[in-house]
């Protein structure tokens, strides 16, 4: 773990320039030069519709529920979208329990040991979910697979119901603590995803695992809007 810890703020170092500077640039020329503006909090006038469409559809909205819906505000391309959207996900997440799910990070302090079948994934990725600040204003969030993570072992500690369990857990806890961290910073707050795929190759290509994780991966872009900023995938 604290191996990964260094390798993180190692490569961090390497992949974002350190605050104030990206070369001889200023901070402000910086962050121009990489199109970085600060995402702000939707407008009342955007937010309004979308807590009432929400709401009335079952959904639940605790105290940071302005930056959650944010996140769906800009991710579409009008307001239209965005309730149609909205409907769709407050409907899913009464069928799946998100909400219950969210209750508990938020209110009981829930952690990644205590979600599904943890236990036996965990030791199979490592999984470093951060509050450091990168660059473009996202939080880092960093994937490694080396020596680790071996498909064979996947699918014998989990079926596809709890690993579909495990991923939602994982999504609340992610949304909760990104919305957290967008209050706290007054702007939205998306995760920066970084995937080191060192030691990955053919021999963990299996057709099980695609059919376990196929019911996941569209979950983020259908219910999870603008919950990754950036995706970065090194040593492939």
């Amino acid at each position: 773990y604290c191996a990964d810890v260094q390798a993180v703020r190692h490569h961090r170092r390497k992949w974002l320039p350190s605050r104030g500077h990206q070369g001889d640039l200023s901070e402000e020329d910086s962050r121009a030069a990489l199109n970085y503006l600060p995402i702000p909090c939707a407008s009342e006038e955007s937010l309004a519709p979308a807590r009432s469409v929400f709401l009335e559809a079952g959904g639940q909205l605790d105290a940071l529920g302005d930056w959650y819906l944010t996140r769906f505000l800009r991710a579409n391309k009008d307001l239209k979208q965005a309730l149609k959207q909205l409907r769709k996900t407050a409907a899913w997440r009464a069928k799946v329990g998100a909400d219950e799910i969210r209750r508990r990070v938020r209110e009981e302090g829930m952690q990644p040991c205590e979600w599904p079948r943890c236990p036996e994934l965990m030791p199979l990725v490592v999984v470093l979910q951060t509050e450091l600040d990168t660059f473009m204003g996202d939080a880092m969030l960093w994937l490694s697979f080396e020596h680790v993570f071996e498909p064979a072992k996947v699918l014998q500690v989990c079926t596809e119901a709890e690993w579909f369990s495990f991923s939602v857990h994982l999504l609340e806890h992610a949304t909760y603590h990104a919305d957290r961290l967008s209050a706290e910073r007054g702007r939205l707050v998306r995760w920066s995803l970084v995937s080191d795929t060192h030691g990955l190759g053919p021999q963990h290509a299996s057709l099980p695992l695609v059919f376990l994780l196929r019911p996941t991966m569209p979950l983020s872009d259908l219910y999870y809007p603008e919950l990754i900023g950036h995706a970065q995938i090194i040593n492939a």
